[in-house]
């Protein structure tokens, strides 16, 4: 049998509201206890679905491993549900073609995943011998990457930082400058961050802060998470 490849795909009649559409990626998948084996062994199944995905491009595949401890695996599936319900099914065939199922991610003008939350559903797992091993859920979120840029100047007791805040928009299919996105302006100090202000970027996505200091420091700007773009950060050191 041939490895399904999965897709998150709606049209963009039927984006988030608010959203013009939805950092890579990607944490860990959740592992899980499955059942003894036939010898009484226990073992493990895991569904590598990330925890994160970050929409960055036109298209994006996935790689959605199954790893387990439990021997002789022959055949897995797990539908993929939404928020506008199922989405598609994930199946993996260990023996034959692999332990890796593919996601399909969309950020085009007239196709693309929307944002939010994704989790498995209905998940199995037999070996040759038709021993079902528990296939738990898994979970996901969807949003739009966000990119920030920073530069900064020190003269005359003050340190003045510049920034300037992009996210990926669908309807032009890459990123661009964004208004209105707060950001958090911070400097190292002793191995720990110290905030400093939390300005917003005018229309053009640009903003700055002056922070009055006679020393060198490194400094960090973060763009803050959304409800539908995640957050990112970037440093400089003057």
């Amino acid at each position: 049998m041939l490895k399904i490849r999965s897709g998150l795909r709606r049209r963009a009649a039927t984006k988030l509201a608010g959203a013009v559409s939805a950092t890579g990626l990607v944490v860990a998948g959740l592992v899980v206890l499955g059942p003894a084996g036939p010898a009484g062994a226990a073992c493990s199944t895991t569904i590598g679905l990330p925890a994160r995905i970050s929409v960055t491009g036109p298209y994006q595949e996935v790689k959605v491993p199954l790893h387990t401890s439990c021997t002789g695996l022959v055949d897995a599936n797990a539908d993929l549900y939404g928020p506008a319900g199922w989405e598609t099914s994930f199946d993996w065939q260990p023996a034959t073609n692999g332990r890796n199922a593919y996601l399909d991610v969309y950020g085009q003008s007239y196709y693309e995943t929307a944002t939010g939350s994704y989790h498995t559903r209905d998940g199995y797992a037999y070996d040759g011998n038709y021993n079902e091993r528990a296939l738990p859920e898994a979970r996901t979120t969807v949003k739009l990457g966000s990119k920030v840029g920073i530069s900064a100047t020190r003269s005359g007791g003050w340190a003045h930082v510049h920034f300037t805040t992009w996210r990926y928009y669908t309807r032009y299919e890459g990123f661009y400058r964004g208004g209105g996105a707060q950001v958090d302006v911070s400097y190292l100090v002793g191995g720990k961050w110290k905030w400093i202000s939390s300005p917003t970027s005018d229309r053009t996505g640009a903003g700055s802060v002056s922070f009055r200091t006679n020393d060198a420091h490194t400094y960090s700007v973060c763009v803050r998470e959304r409800t539908y773009v995640w957050r990112s950060c970037n440093t400089i050191r003057t």
